[in-house]
């Protein structure tokens, strides 16, 4: 199974928001992955532990530094079809 983080300043508000979208997604797409949301700190930190991708904004992206994952930044983290254009193929291809 895939393992997503949603990643947000604070590991509250926005990153809830894409959990929910991103599970959305996911459920249409037929793609099973847990989507855990961490704050930009803890993100940092997760060099390894088998995460497959990291959802943030455009903003708060180059702030990841070395995550080892694929790293997905959207522009709007409402927008279901910009996340399922930027996600699902590159699931699918993992």
């Amino acid at each position: 199974m895939k393992k997503i983080l949603a990643v947000c300043g604070m590991g509250l508000g926005s990153g809830l928001v894409v959990r929910m979208n991103l599970e959305k997604v996911l459920k249409q797409a037929g793609i099973e992955a847990t989507v855990e949301v961490v704050d930009i700190s803890s993100a940092r930190g997760a060099t390894g532990g088998g995460i497959d991708m990291v959802v943030t904004t455009e903003e708060l992206a180059p702030q990841l530094g070395t995550v080892k994952a694929k790293i997905i930044a959207l522009r709007n983290i409402l927008d279901l079809n910009e996340l399922r254009e930027k996600v699902i193929p590159l699931l699918q291809s993992l």
